[in-house]
C-alpha cells in the first residue's frame, strides 16, 4: 500500500508579517516558514 500526504508551508505564526496596502495580502518576502501544524498530524 502507497500513501501520499500533501502538505503545505504557511508563515511562522510567531513571527511578524506586514501585509501589503494595496492588496492586503501577507508580504512574504523574508518570512519564515514552517509546516501547517494540521499536517504534523497526516
Amino acid at each position: 500500500m502507497n500513501v501520499v500526504v500533501c502538505v503545505k508551508q504557511v508563515p511562522d505564526p510567531n513571527s511578524v508579517g506586514q501585509l501589503d496596502p494595496t492588496t492586503h495580502n501577507l508580504k512574504r518576502d523574508g518570512v519564515e516558514v514552517v509546516l501547517d501544524p494540521g499536517d504534523e498530524f497526516g
